[in-house]
């Protein structure tokens, strides 16, 4: 009995010998590798939009809190009978801008794309005033290598395939390039970089007798009362648009 139990003992050692064997022949047997990667990391790209004046600073309406630029459109009043001379028969009692029938003037609207990424854009013109004042309003694209001329335009026609033009119109509203027309500015790759500017002059102009919805006497009427009450001021602003190219 007693040699029959060591027996026991014997094969349960036995069993344990040959399973802890296994275990760790089967550990040792296993080729096991591990790397970590570099860190690697990328820098967002800049987004920089700027807009106003072509004589003024450009303001960056793509920093946070600014949405406003310069855009003096009756900064510039010419005589219409001398084509591009500047007006010498009006001048204004204070220091504000007078605008009178026969005159006319434009501005040079400027946007620029500072950003790393390319931008499509939209203009826009509002007139926000309520008044009876028969302005006339144009716009076109300057070609930034040829000096642009200085005479009130009579030839700009509207082009649907050519968004770049608008003819005159008496509704400031129907002045403006559509987002969907998809004009593009250039990233700016370097300090010498093209086709990330562009620069648009906005016309306005005052004819002798474009007033057809009003009597004759009408733009002598907006005389006497500038005189005797309250002048109309006819007040416009432009709104540009940039977005990032899909």
């Amino acid at each position: 009995m007693k040699k029959h139990n060591m027996m026991r003992v014997a094969s349960a050692l036995a069993v344990v010998t040959l399973l802890s064997t296994s275990v760790i022949s089967g550990t040792l047997a296993k080729y096991t590798s591990e790397a970590t990667s570099q860190a690697e990391s990328a820098r967002v790209a800049k987004w920089a939009i700027n807009a106003g004046s072509k004589n003024g600073t450009l303001q960056a309406i793509s920093e946070a809190g600014s949405n406003s630029f310069t855009f003096d459109l009756f900064n510039t009043v010419k005589d219409t009978a001398t084509g591009g001379g500047s007006e010498t028969d009006i001048s204004a009692n204070d220091d504000t801008t007078i605008i009178a029938p026969g005159t006319w003037g434009y501005v040079d609207l400027v946007i620029e794309n500072d950003s790393e990424v390319s931008a499509k854009y939209s203009i826009k013109l509002e007139k926000t005033s309520e008044d009876t004042v028969p302005l006339q309003y144009a716009m076109k694209k300057l070609d930034e290598s040829a000096a642009a001329e200085d005479t009130v335009p009579t030839n700009i026609t509207s082009d649907p395939k050519d968004p770049t033009k608008v003819e005159w119109t008496s509704t400031a509203a129907n002045v403006k390039i559509d987002e969907n027309d998809n004009r593009i500015l250039n990233y700016k790759s370097s300090d010498t970089a093209t086709g990330n500017k562009v620069t648009y002059r906005v016309y306005w102009k005052w004819d002798y007798g474009t007033n057809t919805t009003a009597s004759e006497n009408s733009d002598t009427s907006l005389g006497v009362t500038a005189a005797t009450g309250t002048a109309a001021t006819p007040t416009v602003k432009a709104t540009v648009t940039a977005t990032q190219v899909d």
